[in-house]
């Protein structure tokens, strides 16, 4: 008996061009709307200064430090840390600004003794520091800075 030829019937894969296509499509879109996203996200966080904790945007805590030595005045934005004292702020101030602040510690607290050489007793005038324009009834190591709040140092 004679086996009947055999047929080997060979089909071309279909591939189907369009599926591929929309998958393609899809890719790029979520590489490039996702980075564009991610990159606004924070280039508004770089901009508000904030931090973003558990998906949480947070906005950046500022304060203004004033000091005014009798002669010229300074006033510069302060960002603030949780906990911040008003001296830590003007000492902080004295890093970024270079100029140098000098503190005597008491039992009482620590008290600003000179900023930028101007020295407390000189003239007969001690540095005192108001918070949103009235006299402090706190040490300024004991006051913690609110955001918004205005820290005067002032010599008189």
């Amino acid at each position: 008996m004679d086996k009947p030829p055999m047929v080997v019937v060979k089909q071309k894969a279909k591939t189907n061009y369009a599926a591929l296509g929309i998958i393609a499509v899809v890719a790029a879109g979520v590489l490039f709307f996702g980075n564009a996203y991610n990159k606004g996200v924070t280039n508004d966080a770089q901009k508000a200064g904030a931090g973003v904790v558990a998906g949480v945007e947070s906005v950046q805590q500022e304060a203004t430090l004033t000091i005014n030595n009798g002669k010229t005045t300074r006033s510069m934005v302060m960002t603030l840390n949780p906990g911040v004292s008003a001296l830590d702020l003007v000492i902080r101030a004295g890093m970024r600004e270079n100029f140098t602040v000098e503190t005597k510690k008491y039992d009482f607290g620590t008290i600003v003794e000179s900023i930028d050489g101007v020295r407390g007793g000189d003239q007969k005038k001690y540095w005192l520091y108001y918070v949103n324009g009235k006299q402090a009834t706190v040490g300024a190591d004991a006051y913690k800075v609110q955001s918004g709040d205005t820290i005067d140092f002032r010599f008189e």
